[in-house]
């Protein structure tokens, strides 16, 4: 056992072994900056579906939280689906995620959707809609 000289505390070398494992773990599990921005409920609401004045109103909205989804669509098409996802890939203000473990309506076994995010004006763009707003951070 030595002492470190400024703080006069006893450190073993499997406890210093044990310190610094622990530090390269809780850094390999720091989330994603984009992961992190995508967190809460967001929400779309599409007056005219894909521009088509004649057809009704579609609201959306995306819920995520640390490796699960929930998304609901409600008004011309009653949708709802939950699930997990992981990152595929993170790059600038881009993310492509892989659902998976998929329940609710329209069911499958993976899935991929791209994020587009915009921080200036904190929205995303997801699945060919958006900008989705953020309801609850």
């Amino acid at each position: 056992m030595r002492f470190h000289p400024w703080i006069k505390v006893a450190i073993s070398r499997p406890w210093l072994c044990g310190l610094l494992l622990l530090g390269i773990s809780l850094t390999a599990c720091t989330p994603d900056e984009n992961e992190s921005f995508i967190q809460g409920t967001w929400f779309y609401n599409d007056l005219h579906i894909q521009q088509q004045v004649s057809e009704s109103f579609s609201q959306t909205y995306w819920y995520f939280d640390r490796g699960t989804y929930e998304t609901s669509t409600c008004c011309f098409v009653e949708f709802q689906q939950y699930g997990r996802y992981d990152i595929l890939e993170s790059e600038g203000d881009r993310l492509l995620l892989d659902l998976f473990n998929i329940d609710g309506k329209f069911n499958s076994e993976h899935v991929q959707i791209v994020i587009t995010i915009d921080r200036q004006a904190d929205t995303l763009s997801m699945a060919r809609a958006g900008p989705f707003t953020r309801v609850v951070p």
